[in-house]
């Protein structure tokens, strides 16, 4: 949960450090998708969140009650708030 203070994880797709591109031909042309994966999550350090797991649960089904679907996108990539997202430009 990206939202909590402080997060319980960092945006795994920000530490990734190269990209790897998938080409995808579903819709009968060529997509490339710039997709980043971090896998050394063992040399990350701790988060300094004290919430327990009731905790984190019940803000995560807050969060998402009063969220404005008809206005806003949820982005798991870019991990922002209150930011317009372009679905066509997640870079």
């Amino acid at each position: 949960f990206q939202q909590s203070p402080p997060p319980v994880l960092p945006n795994l797709q920000l530490l990734a450090k190269e990209a790897v591109p998938v080409v995808d031909t579903k819709w009968d042309y060529e997509d490339v998708w710039d997709t980043k994966f971090f896998e050394d999550v063992g040399s990350m350090e701790r988060s300094g969140n004290t919430m327990s797991v009731g905790e984190l649960l019940v803000a995560f089904f807050l969060f998402y009650a009063n969220f404005d679907f008809d206005r806003h996108a949820v982005c798991l990539r870019l991990s922002r708030e209150r930011v317009p997202v372009n679905k066509f430009d997640l870079t």
